[in-house]
């Protein structure tokens, strides 16, 4: 692997009737090479497989980060790029793309209001080997391994990694997770990190640290429950990898346990207590950048709601509110135009909206960061 970094070197110089040896001469020796070693970056990969543009934020600032420090960046994601960033090389498979969209199209507010699952447990099963098929049939993958790149690093997103796992099979380079979804232990539990369901909240229901018996039962049950199921896609994917990779791949559990470091997207500020080995580190916020001024209508806007201040609203990436039902609409934009506040609603269809209340604006796009 190339040494981003100087390194520091001593060296024992020894003396023989006031006549220095060889010896002292290695320092002169050492240092161009050592020079030539810090002035090359690394070469690194970043792939997510996450289904919301949101698994994308995390790696775009560890990028930019890596970048600065002269490190060569390629990311592959199911999005397209948004914007340049010198120095980094983004690649989105085509095939990827599309499964990524169609699978995200469905209305997940109107799944809630009929009392089901925003997304159903057999999809988020399937979303893995799918998604994965679609990214290692697509032609752009196919011509990317075939050019015979190498990396330095592979940093993999820790939800839905299994995939990348037939890339760090071909390259053989070590690799690393960045784990955008910080309750998820699955990353965690493999490469060690215990994860004791007795204070392991399962992220799908509203468990805390903080259970008794019975709750601490139910909770075991459903990650166990959880465990078994991704076994089951698990298989089903492994057959994928080795369709691809050849058939002495070993097993996607195997190579995750040899996971060199793991950069968790949280905080111990707004999670359960959690034990990590020392090759955890926390990150949260990695992210978030110094406040700008807000475009002056916007900051005029905001102002004018004197003391009663203002309400952000956004429902994340993967809620497209363009797919909610008209009722869902109208019982949220009642809703908000009750209250004292002045509103701006992160709205992705604000152009389509009518009877809108004074103190409620839809935008399109909004500077979360400055604005909170």
């Amino acid at each position: 692997m190339k040494i981003p970094y100087p390194i520091l070197v001593t060296f024992k110089v020894a003396k023989t009737k006031g006549n220095l040896q060889l010896g002292s001469r290695w320092p002169i020796l050492c240092l161009p090479i050592l020079l030539a070693a810090s002035a090359c970056g690394s070469d690194i990969l970043m792939i997510t497989m996450g289904g919301t543009k949101s698994h994308k934020i995390p790696f775009w600032a560890l990028a930019k980060g890596l970048i600065r420090r002269g490190h060569n960046i390629t990311f592959i994601s199911g999005f397209q790029p948004d914007f340049h960033l010198d120095g980094l090389e983004e690649i989105a498979p085509e095939g990827l793309v599309s499964y990524v969209r169609n699978f995200m199209s469905s209305d997940l507010v109107g799944a809630r209001m009929r009392g089901e699952e925003p997304v159903a447990v057999t999809d988020i099963l399937r979303y893995g080997y799918e998604a994965c098929d679609a990214f290692l049939n697509d032609y752009e993958t196919r011509s990317f391994l075939r050019s015979g790149r190498s990396f330095d690093l592979i940093m993999i997103d820790g939800a839905y990694p299994e995939c990348a796992m037939g890339l760090v099979y071909k390259m053989k380079v070590p690799f690393m997770y960045l784990n955008t979804v910080g309750f998820y232990p699955m990353p965690l539990s493999n490469s060690g990190s215990p994860t004791p369901f007795s204070v392991t909240p399962f992220f799908g229901k509203a468990f805390t640290d903080n259970m008794g018996f019975i709750d601490r039962a139910l909770n075991a049950a459903w990650n166990l429950g959880a465990i078994s199921l991704h076994a089951v896609s698990m298989t089903i994917l492994q057959g994928v990898l080795r369709r691809n990779f050849g058939y002495r791949m070993p097993h996607v559990y195997d190579m995750s346990k040899n996971v060199s470091f793991i950069l968790q997207n949280g905080h111990y500020s707004v999670s359960y207590p959690r034990p990590y080995l020392p090759n955890v580190a926390e990150i949260a916020c990695i992210h978030c950048n110094e406040p700008k001024r807000l475009d002056p209508e916007l900051e005029e806007w905001i102002s004018g709601a004197g003391d009663a201040g203002f309400i952000y609203v956004s429902m994340g990436s993967s809620v497209k509110t363009a797919k909610m039902t008209l009722a869902a609409h109208k019982l949220i934009v009642d809703a908000l135009g009750r209250l004292p506040q002045r509103v701006l609603w992160k709205h992705d269809a604000e152009q389509n909206m009518t009877n809108i209340p004074s103190n409620l604006r839809l935008l399109k796009w909004l500077p979360q960061q400055d604005l909170l």
